[in-house]
């Protein structure tokens, strides 16, 4: 009688020499080769996923948490079985934050993204009212598809800690230029320079765009703690319903007090009237107290998909993204350095 087992099932008999020498046996290499086609596919699933959230994100969508990086790491480690492995998809994840701090009487809100270890820190100013309505690191309420607020991932992956700065919590309803150059204003960009300090003791960098080229200037003139200015897309023409005395907008503020590295960046083709690429060699000779000073003209880009100045056009950089933010980050790394108080 063949002996049950406490299942009833007939036991598994051994292989003899001759079946293992046929071929019949189970290979390791086998085991491993499918073991590593698994790995392989997760990989893939995991790298497709990264792709759909980054694209959520660059749109200013907001991105649904999966569970935590700990218990992602903890369920690869599982699979994969090795430490080694389980610490290369994380090691270099870097999570969008929201803070407000208190600036004033008022409350200042912004995206925070700190890479692990950054090299400068890059304060965000959107053009238009500047207003986002933040409500968390992925929701607002406007600008989403600006030119900086699209792409400020980017500056991350070059090692920069961003601060995409919204409007303040009492001109939620919009930054009009006068309040861009005030001293208000000057007020809560140095207040968010201070906290990026705490939490990394690199130069700080001033980028705005359009409008938020305003905001940027007024940083770098009021703030003795900046160590660098960009300006993109400056507006060097006025419309007569701000009713600001600056006729030729960010040139006529006290470029003069500037004393920092300075990038100048437009589109050749830029076709907003307020902006014109003609604007930037007025800007540079008002720069008369730094000498590091260049205006950098880009081509090219997509079709536009926005009027001329709206963010995917030229105004914009629509189309040109990464070359408009590796030549912003080429200039900071190269004049990063912290500025003499």
């Amino acid at each position: 009688m063949t002996a049950m087992n406490l299942k009833g099932q007939r036991p598994r008999q051994p292989l003899k020499r001759r079946e293992i020498a046929a071929g019949n046996a189970p290979r390791a290499s086998s085991r491993m080769a499918q073991f590593r086609g698994i790995a392989d596919a997760a990989s893939e699933r995991r790298h497709v996923l990264r792709l759909k959230r980054a694209s959520l994100w660059a749109k200013g969508e907001k991105v649904l948490s999966m569970h935590g990086p700990g218990k992602r790491c903890a369920h690869f480690a599982a699979m994969l079985m090795s430490a080694a492995l389980v610490n290369a998809p994380c090691a270099g994840a870097v999570t969008p934050t929201f803070v407000s701090i208190e600036t004033r009487s008022a409350r200042q809100a912004f995206i925070l993204i700190k890479p692990h270890a950054p090299v400068a820190s890059v304060i965000l100013f959107a053009g238009g009212n500047g207003a986002l309505g933040l409500s968390s690191a992925s929701t607002m309420r406007w600008g989403a598809s600006n030119f900086l607020v699209r792409t400020r991932s980017k500056f991350a992956a070059h090692d920069l800690m961003v601060a995409v700065m919204d409007a303040p919590s009492d001109h939620q309803d919009g930054m009009n230029p006068n309040f861009r150059m005030s001293r208000e204003h000057a007020e809560d960009i140095s207040a968010v320079t201070k906290y990026l300090r705490g939490r990394a003791n690199v130069p700080v960098w001033l980028v705005g765009t359009s409008m938020g080229t305003f905001s940027a200037a007024n940083g770098a003139i009021a703030a003795a703690d900046v160590d660098g200015l960009v300006l993109i897309s400056t507006i060097t023409r006025s419309n007569p319903e701000w009713k600001v005395a600056a006729g030729h907008g960010v040139a006529s503020m006290h470029l003069a007090s500037i004393k920092v590295p300075t990038l100048i960046l437009s589109h050749r083709d830029d076709r907003c009237e307020l902006t014109p690429a003609t604007g930037t060699s007025e800007l540079k000779n008002r720069l008369t107290a730094t000498e590091l000073k260049q205006v950098e003209l880009l081509v090219g880009g997509s079709p536009p998909n926005s009027e001329p100045c709206g963010p995917m056009a030229p105004h914009g950089f629509f189309g040109i993204e990464d070359e408009a933010i590796n030549r912003i980050v080429e200039f900071i790394k190269a004049h990063n350095n912290r500025r003499e108080p």
